[in-house]
């Protein structure tokens, strides 16, 4: 039964989109994101990530666990059937329903939290918000798949990262964000469009959210030029991904029309759908691998 009240602010998107620029913002504006928020520099983004450090590290566990550890080979996957059912998994879920209700309660009723890897748990959370009796509040964080592209590779060439699966990625993460909460979104926030028109996007984000309405000044510093990486784009990266992206930005900052990404979004899933056999092949492997774990545990113990 729901119960508490609340509402949260749920910002998505896909891994170096903006989401944490977005995060830095709002709480400058009057979003609280509790006390264990990741602010420190780091030279991939020096103005801290914005992340709720319990949720980063219970999101990835949870994919680490289940062999989908986000920048990895089989980071593009679909999360297994049934991987709630998967051994350690309810305390991990366990843990984040704790972190949900206590950060609610901290921040007096209104609390935001910010971290891509749930995109690929907004399921999960539905039901963790129904169950708290909070209203989310979502808001997707887009940018061109260009700029994605060239930050991943920048980034992450250690872990093997290539164009191809950076621009997978950008459709998976969208994909299942536009799929579980679609219908909901209340706003879009285009990365581009902080560098265009910074007080028109941060006006309605205030309006949406219910906070009070930014002075002109409260946004000076904030959007830093000389913090903007991989600008100007060529349209090099999949023609997918390309329109899926123009769908989403051309509402920017309204909520985008399923009609405009509907097509783009129906093409991917049918592409992926052929890959299926094989992304289940794998989790058998993966199945395999732990039984055989466990069972060198117990002879070790026994």
């Amino acid at each position: 039964m729901a119960e508490g009240g609340g509402r949260v602010v749920v910002l998505l998107g896909m891994h170096r989109s903006g989401t944490s620029m977005l995060a830095r913002l709002l709480h400058a504006l009057g979003l609280r994101f509790g006390d264990r928020v990741l602010t420190e520099s780091r030279p991939d983004n020096e103005l801290g990530y914005w992340e709720q450090s319990d949720i980063v590290d219970l999101q990835e566990t949870m994919l680490d666990r289940l062999d989908r550890t986000w920048y990895g080979p089989t980071g593009t996957l679909p999360l297994p059937d049934g991987w709630r059912a998967r051994p350690g998994m309810g305390a991990l879920v366990d843990r984040l329903r704790e972190v949900l209700v206590r950060e609610v309660a901290a921040s007096g009723g209104l609390w935001g939290f910010k971290d891509p890897r749930t995109a690929r748990f907004l399921p999960l959370w539905r039901e963790l918000f129904a169950e708290a009796g909070v209203e989310p509040v979502y808001i997707l964080a887009v940018r061109h798949p260009d700029g994605v592209r060239a930050s991943l590779l920048a980034r992450n060439a250690a872990q093997g990262m290539t164009p191809e699966r950076a621009d997978l990625l950008w459709l998976v993460h969208n994909r299942d964000i536009l799929s579980a909460v679609g219908d909901r979104l209340a706003a879009v926030v285009d990365y581009d469009s902080w560098f265009a028109d910074p007080a028109r996007t941060a006006t309605r984000l205030t309006r949406v959210i219910g906070l009070p309405e930014p002075a002109p000044a409260a946004l000076e510093g904030f959007v830093r030029q000389d913090l903007r990486h991989h600008a100007g784009h060529r349209n090099v990266s999949a023609p997918l991904a390309l329109s899926l992206y123009a769908a989403l930005a051309e509402s920017a900052p309204e909520p985008p029309s399923p009609d405009r990404y509907g097509p783009p979004l129906a093409r991917f899933e049918e592409a992926e759908a052929l890959f299926q056999p094989w992304g289940g092949a794998l989790d058998e492997a993966v199945l395999d691998r732990w039984r055989l774990e466990g069972a060198r545990a117990a002879l070790a113990s026994g």
